[in-house]
């Protein structure tokens, strides 16, 4: 097997078919045939060959018909063996010769066809697998052929077109199903995709285990529709539960796959606003309880809280200084200066809205428990303190001592107040600076002598 197909997928050579159909699902969404079609060829044609290396070509079906003399059989022949050895551009020129010879024929008509799509010439497979299905409209795989060529070529409203045609008449593999769904997403069709995208999903939870890779792609692809028509389904929900108690068993092989499937999950609800994602958290945790190993645990882990963090960020019931305290807690890069002023400045502010975000804090403990945990200590210290203007103060100091290493001071320029006055200079001579302690007594105050007279009348008579 010619390994730059492992490398067209980004895998190593060698890699099994649940890898390849992984890698194959992962980027095609990246690389769209109307976008990239040259890149979207080179990654279907390594996936077709390698999810099966030992199958034979769809020019070696059984039932072909075929102009019936020695000449053409033994072509025929010699066609489908260069196929099978890859060998696509002597193939499609037998076939060429061939029809030029016997005209339409429905077996060098699919060589032709097949070979012009291996060799990425996808606007000529068009054309031959029109031709085709024209030739012999009765048989399903060529139009679910015609449909996969449209959708290779670009032409996606064409391939719309074709899968539901090919779907009426009863088509139901599913990889054709896969193909269908995800050109409906592509043409904004959620309600037809989500309805495709669950029976891909339900057709493929019969085999999950040989089917794992598609099937989290279509759980990504239908929580993708559903969400584009307000919300997702208890349906979804309780199917993939299903799935997460069918392979419970085997989460210490599969951890990989659900990872990357609830990370997708997730990031599908953000980018909607959607904060429904209570089902999620509870099915990773779930996973989460299966794993043995403490490095996957702890990944786990920091995915767990990255997802609650997530939501708490979308919603708007939180102050930004809360956010902004977790979010630093959840992932001190490394705890230098910069860290250290960014928290202290996001616990001041939290300090200048207490007591009244106290509901807030409750609420991030009680529904957002793993986020609760990163500011918990802070919490309990607002609660516990007796001078909570004492803390502030100490705060105060050490914020503005630090301020001086830095542009930006968010807590000072959302509380101005809180900025501390800067000294006045009396005056400077050769035995050092004097600074006043405090405000200027203006010539109308009262005198701070206590005798009750206008300072100009009594101790500032004569300066």
């Amino acid at each position: 097997m010619d390994n730059s197909y492992y490398e067209t997928l980004g895998l190593q050579p060698g890699a099994d078919a649940k890898e390849v159909k992984r890698a194959y699902f992962r980027l095609v969404k990246q690389f769209s045939p109307e976008e990239h079609p040259e890149e979207f060829q080179r990654i279907r044609a390594a996936y077709e060959r390698l999810t099966d290396p030992n199958r034979k070509e769809e020019t070696s079906e059984d039932a072909i018909s075929l102009p019936d003399t020695e000449q053409a059989r033994g072509a025929f022949q010699v066609a489908s063996a260069c196929m099978n050895h890859e060998n696509y551009q002597h193939a499609l020129r037998i076939a060429e010769l061939m029809l030029q010879q016997y005209g339409d024929s429905e077996a060098f008509l699919l060589v032709q066809a097949v070979a012009e799509k291996r060799l990425g010439h996808t606007g000529r497979a068009v054309k031959s697998f029109q031709r085709l299905t024209q030739l012999c409209p009765e048989k399903l795989s060529y139009r679910g052929q015609l449909a996969m060529a449209y959708y290779q070529r670009g032409y996606m409203k064409k391939a719309l077109t074709a899968f539901q045609e090919a779907y009426i008449l009863g088509l139901r593999d599913v990889d054709f199903l896969m193909h269908y769904a995800m050109t409906c997403q592509d043409r904004e069709r959620y309600r037809e995709g989500n309805r495709i995208f669950r029976e891909v999903v339900e057709l493929a939870q019969k085999d999950w285990k040989e089917n794992l890779s598609l099937l989290l792609s279509a759980f990504e692809g239908w929580t993708d529709t559903q969400l584009h028509q307000g919300s997702v389904t208890p349906q979804l929900k309780n199917a993939l539960a299903r799935l997460v108690e069918a392979a419970s068993l085997y989460l210490e092989v599969y951890e990989e796959d659900f990872l990357s499937l609830f990370d997708g999950m997730m990031m599908l609800h953000i980018q909607a606003d959607n904060l429904d994602v209570a089902y999620i958290i509870e099915l990773m945790k779930q996973v989460r309880s299966h794993l043995s190993d403490p490095e996957a645990a702890k990944q786990w882990d920091q995915i767990l809280d990255g997802a609650q963090f997530a939501v708490i960020r979308k919603d708007d019931s939180f102050s930004d200084a809360l956010v902004r305290l977790c979010g630093l807690r959840l992932q001190p890069q490394e705890e230098d200066d910069s860290w250290r002023f960014s928290e202290l400045d996001a616990r001041l502010c939290i300090m200048e809205e207490w007591p009244g975000n106290r509901e807030q804090l409750l609420r991030l403990a009680r529904d957002y428990p793993r986020c609760y945990k990163l500011v918990e200590e802070f919490h309990r210290q607002l609660e516990e303190t007796k001078d909570i203007e004492r803390l502030r103060s100490r705060m105060i100091q050490d914020y503005d001592r630090r301020s001086k290493q830095f542009q930006g001071t968010p807590f000072y320029d959302r509380y101005p107040n809180r900025r501390p006055r800067p000294e006045t200079v009396l005056w400077k001579g050769s035995e050092g600076v004097y600074h006043r302690a405090g405000k200027k007594i203006g010539r109308n105050d009262p005198c701070p002598c206590g005798s009750g007279k206008k300072y100009k009348k009594c101790c500032g008579r004569n300066l």
